[in-house]
């Protein structure tokens, strides 16, 4: 198997840039934008960048009412 020629950082900038411009982010547009590569590796790098992105993103927890967090404490 060939090494990589495309770093992550740059398919991740790739995508970031093609949703900037408003574009569905496919295998084949971010090998147009990054200039080559394999579709399927390109969309998989992709999705694990959003996989990540998203659990990083949680939602914060809602504080305990003053009431509760007094008779915790």
């Amino acid at each position: 198997m060939r090494p990589a020629e495309y770093t992550l950082e740059e398919i991740v900038q790739a995508g970031e840039a093609l949703q900037a411009a408003g574009r569905n982010v496919t295998g084949f547009a971010l090998r147009q934008r990054v200039g080559g590569g394999n579709p399927t590796r390109l969309k998989q790098v992709w999705d694990d960048h959003l996989a990540r992105s998203s659990v990083a993103e949680a939602t914060p927890v809602a504080e305990l009412p003053v009431e509760v967090a007094e008779e915790l404490a």
